[in-house]
């Protein structure tokens, strides 16, 4: 019942009231430090939108960010000593593995244990406090389980000499669909590898992630390339690509088996290397002057605009010394008109005719 009667006042009241229109008024307001804020705030908004928005940020802009895929290629000879001979290895014999199109593994040093056999032998890589620590059957001695497994070999350690020399050669592409529509960027076609165009030397590719070949030869590195394409397509789609490095990772290491018979005795043979692991991301960027670009950024300065004369209504409503009477001046209240009509007696029509005729029509 009370809800129904509280609807009932709202609606009681006078529809001009209840329904009223706001309009802006115009105030001229004489007070210096207003004037000089609006300026401040205008200047800060256009200074806000020139240098941050159009000239770091770059937002006049349309750009398009994509990913493609790359091709990694290398070749080169390296030599070690071996007695009294030298052994020589190839790209087939050192660069692993062979199968994956977007990085390559060179090693640096090379572990090479031949004709392990099956056997009980101490685990060096198996620390324990009890035999409890170490496989069933397993016995724990001098802090290493001894225990059935691959029983080590002859064991020679080789530092092959030009691996530093080696060439990587690096092919990749990248597709946009936006920006530069059915736009794609390749050296896919590119024949042979230039060094210092499309191919590098390794040691020149360590030397970009700011690292040194003898630094990293005992322990190895994973390194990243980067095949960059970052294009201005505004007036032209031809663009080049760009090639950065950086460093990824300290140290690295793989191992390689092969395994045999010889007399019906199984034998492996374990390579451990380390070495240097190239990985080969192809991205690309571009971006073009558009006018919807344009566009939306004045609207965005012009829209920025707007929100002074909020500041400074504020500022005259809540905060200055003189805000009761600048609110008396800034917010005026019509009367109501058709009240007034009501109470106005109604002319004769044979007046208003008249009346009419000796004035003549408006």
């Amino acid at each position: 019942m009370v809800r129904r009667l509280e609807l009932r006042d709202v609606f009681n009241q006078d529809p001009d009231k209840l329904f009223s229109y706001t309009t802006q008024k115009i105030v001229l307001i004489l007070n210096r430090y207003l004037g000089v804020l609006k300026l401040l705030l205008t200047l800060g908004i256009l200074l806000y939108v020139a240098v941050y928005v159009l000239g770091i940020k770059k937002a006049y802009l349309e750009e398009e960010y994509s990913v493609g895929t790359g091709l990694i290629y290398s070749s080169g000879t390296a030599v070690a000593q071996e007695g009294n001979s030298l052994r020589v290895w190839d790209s087939v014999d050192l660069v692993y593995p062979s199968f994956d199109p977007s990085s390559v593994s060179i090693p640096t040093t090379i572990s090479e244990s031949v004709k392990e056999t099956r056997g009980v032998c101490t685990d060096y890589l198996r620390v324990c406090e009890s035999s409890e620590d170490c496989l069933e059957g397993g016995s724990c001695k001098e802090g290493y389980c001894e225990e059935a497994g691959w029983c080590s070999g002859e064991e020679t350690l080789y530092t092959p000499e030009g691996v530093e020399n080696f060439v990587i050669w690096f092919q990749g592409n990248v597709r946009f669909f936006q920006v530069a529509k059915d736009t794609e960027f390749s050296t896919l076609g590119e024949k042979e590898p230039e060094v210092g165009q499309n191919a590098f030397l390794l040691r020149d590719l360590l030397e970009e992630a700011g690292l040194n070949y003898q630094s990293i030869v005992d322990s190895g590195v994973v390194i990243r390339v980067n095949l960059e394409w970052d294009c201005d397509v505004t007036w032209d789609n031809s663009c080049s690509s760009q090639i950065s490095v950086e460093q990824i990772e300290k140290g690295f290491y793989f191992e390689r088996f092969f395994y045999y018979k010889e007399d019906n005795t199984e034998y492996r043979d374990r390579v451990t290397s380390k070495g240097v692991k190239v990985i080969l991301q192809t991205k690309g960027h571009v971006y073009a002057v558009t006018i919807n670009s344009i566009i939306l950024n004045l609207s965005s300065a012009a829209s920025l605009t707007t929100i002074i004369p909020r500041i400074l209504d504020f500022l005259i409503i809540y905060v200055l010394k003189d805000r009761k009477l600048y609110r008396e001046w800034k917010y005026k209240y019509t009367k109501d008109l058709d009240k007034e009509t009501e109470t106005i007696e109604e002319v004769p029509e044979e007046e208003k005719e008249e009346e009419y005729f000796v004035e003549g029509p408006p």
